[in-house]
């Protein structure tokens, strides 16, 4: 039987990259994963006797300054473009993390608790006196909670989003469920609203916002599917960028094998967080 293992690495040795960003490896009875620090993101994850959960580009750059193209990458404290800053889905993603504990369950998960609190670059983009935690659970599912705590004296208003990449067999013959009939922003059409009729298909380019979505949603591929649950997660993403768009992303690799369902808050549903307080979320994740 397979013991429980927790080593430090980096991505020069994990990944042959020219940069070394510290690496957290779980292997235990129950799963495999790889968490960056960088970002703070969970890079793999593979259940036991399942395929793996998520999708990591083949051509990700592993470079300070750079968003890891798979995995989870945390979009906050805000998510897409701002209207007065150049930097897209916040910092959090190319931030260091700080590992503040690593706590062995009796049920044999493995828990990660990573933090990340002010510095130059939240700084630069006026965003201080907060602390983002992320609580990593690997076991037979992956399981986050994401939390954003103020410690300023005025509101903080904060969007942010788990900008999942999940590994499928065919794009074309992907399906989401879970998001009939609700309303959703279309970016690829200037950001107008539209209703979704059925399920979602995939047919070239999509990038769909939905605001208020449903408590779950299920990715359908082939004979497999993969389930996400979110609270205190009101808003859900698709996002695959299609052949054409796909072409033009130096880091992206085959994108008929990934789709992106992401679950957060954005836009109306941005959470504003009173003066000592903290709001968290928790989002799980399985195949």
């Amino acid at each position: 039987m397979t013991t429980t293992s927790i080593t430090l690495n980096d991505t020069a040795t994990y990944y042959d990259s020219e940069e070394a960003l510290p690496l957290i490896i779980v292997t235990s009875p129950l799963c495999k994963a790889v968490i960056s620090l960088y970002g703070g993101q969970v890079l793999e994850f593979q259940a036991a006797d399942k395929q793996p959960l998520l999708w990591l580009s083949e051509n990700a750059i592993f470079k300070t300054g750079i968003a890891i193209r798979g995995g989870i990458p945390i979009c906050a404290p805000w998510f897409g473009s701002h209207p007065s800053h150049k930097l897209n889905h916040g910092f959090a993603r190319t931030s260091l993390w700080q590992q503040q504990s690593i706590n062995h369950q009796e049920n044999g998960n493995v828990e990660i608790n990573l933090a990340l609190q002010e510095n130059e670059l939240s700084r630069a983009h006026g965003f201080q006196q907060f602390t983002m935690k992320l609580v990593i659970n690997l076991g037979k599912e992956l399981a986050i909670n994401f939390s954003i705590e103020n410690h300023g004296s005025i509101p903080l208003i904060c969007e942010w989003a788990m900008h999942s990449y999940f590994y499928v067999n065919n794009i074309e013959d992907t399906t989401i469920s879970g998001l009939e009939g609700r309303t959703f922003l279309d970016k690829t059409d200037q950001n107008n609203a539209y209703q979704l009729e059925g399920i979602q298909h995939f047919d070239g380019e999509v990038d769909s916002a939905f605001v208020d979505a449903s408590h779950r949603q299920t990715v359908h591929c082939d004979n497999s599917t993969i389930c996400v649950i979110g609270d205190n997660s009101p808003s859900a993403i698709v996002w695959n960028p299609g052949e054409t768009l796909a072409a033009k992303m130096n880091d992206i690799s085959h994108h008929q094998h990934f789709v992106c369902l992401e679950r957060g808050a954005i836009n109306t549903n941005a959470w504003q967080i009173s003066p000592n307080q903290e709001a968290i979320a928790h989002v799980v994740m399985s195949n």
